[in-house]
C-alpha cells in the first residue's frame, strides 16, 4: 500500500474513460511529430 507521500499512481481511476484497441505486430501507431488526437 502507498503512503500518503507517495500517491497513488494507478490508472485504474482512468479506466473508465477509454477503450481497448488492438493493434497488429509492426503495425505504426503514430509517427514523430503527429498531432496528438488519442492517449496510448
Amino acid at each position: 500500500m502507498p503512503s500518503d507521500d507517495e500517491g497513488d499512481l494507478s490508472f485504474t481511476w482512468l479506466r473508465p474513460f477509454g477503450a481497448e484497441r488492438a493493434f497488429a505486430a509492426g503495425e505504426t501507431v503514430f509517427r514523430a511529430g503527429d498531432p496528438a488526437h488519442e492517449m496510448y
